[in-house]
């Protein structure tokens, strides 16, 4: 008989992960017949707090030690992550494995040489936006990649992020129906009595907060926030406040307090280091009046355009990809051609009031659904 325990195992678990481990786990607590098994790095443990993740009879929390190369990235980390799992579908023997990133597993997942069961996962990443721009050998890889998905059995149902007509093509393309459309999920942020933190940043009546938040690295174009500012007038930064809240990575932490210190000179600069809980993240999103967005990976979605439509703050994004099309579509906010420091900086000063529209953000709203997206990944 097939098992009916289901494996979710999770390779790593920051950002927008945390939050698809949190509504996967609430998911299998209101299903108390079925037997979850979440499988994280020992390192991790500790972000799986009782409070967000309470002990169930149904539900058992293990965890893989930290191994030799486990932060080794591209094909090497895909053989070593396939590895890890294959030990775990041994020992476990679940009926079935979610994998909020099967991308990157490939191509070795396909060819796992153990007993498999079926494999539901999320595609996040989308590269039919970056076609036009990959080279031969890029191309090469998405499409095999994508080939192995389509064709292996054990490759039940694979979920596209936010966009029906990619979902499609990708049918289209595969001659294959795996591929399923979904809302990036959302559960909100309890506001029901968000306090702003206006008086505890010195924030005045008539000045503007922008807010960038989320870990920060090279790719979340933080560092372009600050230049912004630093090719600034100081009298056309007086009456604007600008929040970092989250952690800031290795690869701009030195770059980025460099940047600050000279910031600070110029306009008010508040900086929250650290994993942002989600009672501090409703405060902070009622205390701004916009959300700073300057992703450089444009061809995926982000949770921040579900905050910015729940709180009614517009957003400040690049024009391209997934992301500029989805922002324009809903009408979330303003997106930028050339989303670098000298456009962030034009942005700061322009009127961003008349980009967002609150009924539009609603209907967008609707759409997304935290239970609806853990029920279709972790199955009947």
């Amino acid at each position: 008989m097939p098992s009916h325990k289901t494996l979710v195992f999770l390779e790593k678990l920051s950002g927008h992960y945390w939050e698809y481990t949190h509504h996967s786990y609430q998911c299998a607590l209101k299903n108390p017949h079925r037997r979850f098994v979440f499988v994280l790095r020992e390192t991790e443990r500790t972000l799986l707090d009782e409070n967000n993740f309470p002990p169930a009879a149904n539900i058992e929390i293990k965890c893989f030690p930290k191994r030799a190369g486990n932060e080794r990235t591209g094909i090497a980390a895909a053989w070593l992550h396939t590895r890890e799992l294959a030990r775990w579908i041994k020992s476990e023997r679940p009926g079935r494995v979610v994998l909020f990133m099967p991308i990157s597993f490939m191509p070795f997942l396909a060819f796992m040489p153990v007993r498999c069961p079926q494999i539901n996962g999320v595609i996040y990443n989308i590269y039919l936006y970056r076609w036009k721009n990959s080279g031969l050998l890029t191309r090469a890889q998405d499409t095999l990649k994508y080939l192995l998905f389509s064709r292996a059995k054990r490759f039940a149902r694979l979920f596209i992020l936010n966009d029906r007509g990619a979902a499609a093509k990708l049918n289209r393309i595969y001659k294959t129906k795996k591929f399923r459309w979904i809302a990036d999920p959302f559960a909100g942020v309890d506001c029901a009595q968000p306090k702003t933190l206006c008086s505890e940043l010195g924030v005045q009546p008539g000045q503007k907060v922008f807010l960038h938040f989320g870990a920060m690295t090279q790719r979340k174009g933080t560092l372009d926030i600050l230049d912004a500012i630093l090719i600034s007038a100081k009298t056309s930064l007086k009456d604007m406040h600008f929040i970092f809240a989250g952690k800031i990575l290795n690869d701009i932490r030195e770059a980025f307090y460099k940047k600050v210190a000279a910031a600070r000179t110029l306009t008010n600069i508040h900086v929250y280091d650290q994993r942002v809980p989600f009672s501090q993240l409703a405060s902070l999103l009622q205390t701004c009046h916009c959300i700073v967005i300057p992703y450089k990976n444009v061809h995926q979605s982000s949770g921040a355009l579900a905050y910015a439509a729940q709180y009614k703050k517009p957003l400040i994004a690049p024009a391209d990809g997934l992301l500029g099309k989805l922002i324009r579509r809903n009408h979330l906010g303003l997106t930028l051609p050339v989303c670098d420091a000298e456009a962030l900086r034009t942005a700061f000063s322009q009127d961003l009031c008349k980009y967002f529209d609150k009924n539009k953000a609603q209907t967008y709203l609707q759409d997304i659904d935290a239970e609806r997206f853990a029920q279709a990944l972790l199955g009947d």
